[in-house]
């Protein structure tokens, strides 16, 4: 099986890539332009998304039989300028990326999605978002990574082979990221600094990237035959960030302030029982993946 995996040389994708040729997949690692640093092991290409020609070209060249489709433009502010560019790298891309794979018999698209679908202004959920919830997106971006779910779906209609797999990620922290809230704590609890913590009650699903890649590389396999799914995928326990800020204190043997603010929570929490039951995802246990975390950063300082 060929595979060939969007995005890339991106923080999700180059995970993807590293893992698939881990376990000896012949992998086309599709970048926009060439990033270097990607496994040498990997057949690296470079086309825009938006070029449909260029696109073409590499599905004839190198002909995959399934797609990860991990590219996508975080939004960097909330703008005109920045709403215009997920519009074309988010829908317009994934529109173009589906019209080829539907000419050159692409049997199954992953699609990377995310947690924003969920978590617009609809009023505040304490509780865990589920497959089953109603979807308010969060944004321009929960927006367009909704609509791009949409293209998928009615890609798989298209052919009665045909297969996709949504991914709904919660948000992605780990090496080699260095912004975040992870990121945050650990380098102020190693470099003994205050720990400041807005709204210490809010509650997230802290996922890793590593774990985020290992339920993309399931989806190529399972549910198996021709279909439509969607997953939420999130780390093994929801944490608030007042303890979570607690446990990076306490596992780094740091002494630094934790600095408490009074802002509204915010909760972004979903279920995974979906993913463990259908795809046997099993993330990492929170505690196990932040000493991995703290022991990096630490290395790198």
């Amino acid at each position: 099986m060929t595979v060939l995996v969007t995005g890339a040389a991106g923080y999700l994708g180059r995970q993807v890539v590293r893992q698939l040729v881990d376990r000896s997949e012949a992998v086309v690692a599709l970048c926009r332009r060439d990033k270097g640093g990607l496994d040498s092991r990997v057949g690296i290409v470079c086309a825009d998304l938006c070029d449909e020609d260029s696109l073409d070209k590499v599905f004839r060249t190198h002909r995959p039989d399934s797609v990860i489709h991990c590219a996508a433009a975080i939004p960097r502010a909330i703008s005109a300028a920045e709403e215009a560019r997920s519009e074309v790298d988010n829908l317009t891309a994934t529109k173009n990326l589906l019209a080829v794979a539907s000419r050159h018999d692409v049997g199954r698209i992953v699609f990377a999605s995310t947690i924003s679908v969920y978590t617009g202004p609809a009023g505040v959920q304490v509780g865990e978002f589920t497959e089953a919830n109603e979807p308010c997106p969060e944004g321009f971006y929960g927006r367009h990574k909704l609509a791009g779910e949409a293209l998928c779906e009615e890609w798989c209609t298209g052919g009665a082979d045909r297969s996709g797999v949504v991914l709904r990620f919660a948000g992605l922290h780990g090496t080699p990221r260095q912004s975040g809230v992870v990121y945050a704590f650990v380098s102020r609890a190693l470099a003994e600094r205050p720990i400041s913590v807005s709204a210490p009650q809010s509650r997230y699903s802290l996922l890793n990237v590593d774990d985020a890649a290992a339920a993309t590389i399931l989806a190529l396999g399972v549910p198996e035959g021709p279909g439509f799914w969607k997953f939420n995928i999130a780390g093994s326990e929801p944490c608030d960030l007042g303890a979570l800020a607690e446990k990076v204190r306490s596992l780094c043997g740091s002494e630094s302030a934790i600095e408490v603010g009074d802002e509204d929570p915010r909760f972004a929490v979903m279920a995974i029982d979906a993913a463990r039951e259908v795809l046997g995802f099993r993330p990492t246990p929170l505690e196990e993946w932040l000493r991995r975390e703290i022991e990096e950063i630490s290395n790198s300082r």
